[in-house]
């Protein structure tokens, strides 16, 4: 795992850490809310593609993906319902 991916602990609890005794964050009912909707990611760094499938999937959305320009266009003609493009400005095949 790495170091940004692992949770901050409080100032106020840090040197508890290696006790096990800092609390879980709360996490307030409105992040946890499930989306709806379609969404096409492109990008060419596959780790970055995988993490924002993941995440947008979790959050309640259907995701397409793709790893270059030519793949893009051709889902985006097959599937009229995307509501959202999260992309990248230079992608290979452009």
């Amino acid at each position: 795992m790495s170091r940004a991916s692992v949770p901050r602990c409080p100032s106020t609890c840090r040197s508890r850490v290696a006790a096990g005794a800092c609390p879980e964050p709360q996490i307030s009912k409105s992040s946890q809310t499930k989306t709806s909707g379609t969404v096409l990611v492109v990008d060419d760094e596959v780790d970055l593609l995988e993490i924002a499938v993941v995440y947008l999937e979790d959050m309640g959305f259907k995701v397409f993906h793709a790893t270059d320009g030519p793949r893009e266009l051709q889902i985006a003609a097959r599937q009229p319902d995307i509501t959202l493009l999260v992309t990248t400005s230079h992608l290979p095949g452009e």
